[in-house]
């Protein structure tokens, strides 16, 4: 466990705004962080925990086979010259 500050917390949970962590924070979904004289600071264990738990996203729909044109082939797959 190491002590993770502000800057460094954001980059590893994906967010741009402190804002949105102080929402979480004050809906009690993430992590409180901790006073260390005028500095927060984030348990990274916590912050893993918290992270392993989020959901993942569903593929909302299967990927469409796409057709690769390539002038050598034909669509038969004989090779043109």
């Amino acid at each position: 466990m190491r002590l993770i500050p502000k800057r460094e917390m954001l980059q590893i949970v994906g967010v741009k705004s402190y804002t949105t962590v102080w929402q979480w924070q004050r809906e009690g979904t993430f992590p409180l962080g901790l006073a260390i004289g005028a500095r927060t600071m984030w348990r990274s264990d916590e912050i893993e925990q918290w992270l392993a738990a989020q959901h993942r996203r569903k593929v909302k729909a299967p990927a469409k086979p796409q057709l690769i044109s390539n002038p050598k082939i034909g669509l038969n797959g004989d090779k043109r010259e």
